[in-house]
């Protein structure tokens, strides 16, 4: 009931319209629901200088990953099943808007989202993933940590064909090269309590050999 409650006490303010993208999609949006879930948007909206229209513009960014965080403030839910593989780069997009724009819950939502999908197809990340996320996220972007440790682990099964398909990004992106580093380096620490392999970080958790006890991989802080 609380949660009800909050939802409908952010629908009572006025609508604000952002237009989004190279051809500037609109969409009419209540402030003050935008306002509690992004502090991006809390920011732009305090304030006596404020437009009294409200009316904003996000050129350079994606419409359609917009148009999905407009329908999880409504619903709560994703506008996409995480299964699909052609929809992974839409996860990416998604996760790179919200960071972005400061959606925090949104963005730890799809974070786990694009773990489980990676686990239900056992599916390891490629190198034009690997270049979208470091072209478009901060270093310090849990999203950028869980790519290194994916890969790193794909190492350790496939050492020559994962070297191959990532050599490009290892040569050009100096932070994936030293994200990837210290991923192997943390691997190759942990061998000497799981065993000659590390856990794989798509898994949801994975229970830890000498002690039974169960560490929950996609939900941890990479």
């Amino acid at each position: 009931m609380d949660d009800s409650w909050d939802f409908c006490k952010h629908l009572r303010g006025g609508m604000v319209q952002i237009s989004v993208g190279s051809s500037a999609t609109k969409f009419q949006v209540h402030r003050d629901l935008l306002c509690s879930q992004s502090q991006y948007f809390a920011k732009l909206y305090s304030g006596p200088w404020v437009d009294g229209k409200g009316d904003h513009d996000l050129p350079e960014d994606n419409d359609v990953a917009f148009s999905m965080i407009v329908h999880w403030l409504y619903t709560g839910k994703f506008s996409f099943t995480p299964v699909v593989e052609a929809q992974d780069m839409a996860y990416l997009q998604l996760y790179v808007l919200a960071d972005k724009l400061l959606f925090n819950k949104m963005e730890s939502a799809i974070f786990k989202c694009i773990c489980e999908a990676s686990s239900k197809k056992w599916y390891a990340i490629n190198a034009a993933e690997v270049t979208y996320i470091y072209e478009n996220t901060s270093p310090d972007t849990r999203l950028r940590r869980y790519a290194a440790n994916l890969i790193a682990f794909c190492i350790n099964q496939q050492p020559e064909n994962t070297f191959e398909q990532f050599r490009g990004c290892i040569e050009k992106i100096p932070d994936f090269a030293f994200d990837l580093c210290q991923a192997m380096k943390n691997a190759m620490k942990s061998a000497v309590s799981w065993g000659p392999s590390p856990p794989d970080p798509r898994s949801t958790q994975t229970t830890h050999p000498r002690n039974d006890q169960t560490t929950p991989w996609a939900s941890r802080e990479w």
